[in-house]
């Protein structure tokens, strides 16, 4: 009895170290995924040509790309006449 039961719980740890890799694996693999799209973001807001301006889900603004600086103050020192790109 004694050596089914060693049995069982050594089976119970390779499963649970099989399980704790598999997830390791996937969290490894998602963070991977989550830093290539962020820098895909960040490649995309760097060299935009146009204003972004990102706000959170309360409409608070939490980020603009330096378009957006650049915009904001040359609308400060000039009002260009017609249509602005900013």
């Amino acid at each position: 009895m004694a050596v089914l039961f060693s049995i069982a719980v050594g089976a119970l740890i390779v499963v649970a170290t099989t399980i704790h890799q598999r997830d390791q694996e996937q969290i490894e693999q998602q963070s991977r995924a989550l830093a290539e799209s962020e820098q895909r973001f960040r490649t995309v807001v760097t060299s935009a040509e146009e204003a972004i301006i990102t706000a959170d889900s309360r409409g608070t603004i939490v980020a603009w790309n330096a378009v957006r600086r650049r915009c904001s103050a040359t609308a400060r020192r000039t009002r260009p006449a017609g249509r602005s790109r900013c």
